[in-house]
């Protein structure tokens, strides 16, 4: 009995644990779809038509961290109006940074006084997405490539894991299962 019971629980551990690689291959997928489009649009949106837009907010988020010191997120909110509709944005550019100085946020902000015109760069198709600053630094170009390198080196490691036809032959060297009494030793 207490057999039948150890090997449940090693299936409930197996199963858990191929449903955590899983999860994370799931969240991995979404990371490169969504660093993929990021990027796509990032380097497309030089290309997007623009349109003039007014600055209705311009500010400085704080963000405090336990670890280091804080950080500050320049935010901006403008409206637009695309074939007599009318939009509202929030996006600079497409990197997203957090500054560690106070002064380099205000220099972002520097470009957006409240009420001031700007040109506001749009998806052709979709309107609602929106830009200031068009175009792509590096980092948002290598994101795709960096996380499908993860992707792949977690693969290598986690891969025979999750599709094992079972996960026993894993965690069989650790079970603590008395030796079999098969006449053999």
């Amino acid at each position: 009995m207490f057999g039948a019971i150890q090997r449940g629980f090693g299936l409930c551990a197996v199963l858990a644990i191929k449903l955590f690689i899983l999860a994370w291959f799931i969240g991995w997928f979404n990371a490169c779809i969504g660093g993929a489009a990021k990027a796509w649009n990032a380097r497309s949106s030089p290309h997007w038509p623009h349109v003039r837009g007014t600055i209705l907010e311009s500010t400085i988020i704080k963000h405090d961290s336990k670890k280091g010191g804080p950080s500050y997120e320049p935010k901006v909110a403008y409206d637009y109006s695309v074939e007599a509709k009318q939009y509202e944005g929030r996006q600079i550019d497409f990197d997203g940074f957090y500054y560690d100085r106070r002064n380099e946020a205000e220099a972002i902000l520097k470009r957006y006084p409240l009420n001031a015109e700007v040109d506001v760069y749009y998806k052709p198709g979709d309107p609602s997405q929106a830009v200031l600053e068009p175009g792509a630094s590096s980092g948002v170009l290598a994101m795709p490539f960096i996380a499908t390198f993860a992707g792949v080196i977690a693969l290598i490691f986690f891969g025979p894991i999750l599709f094992a036809r079972t996960g026993l032959v894993v965690l069989s060297r650790y079970s603590t299962r008395p030796p079999s009494s098969t006449g053999t030793g």
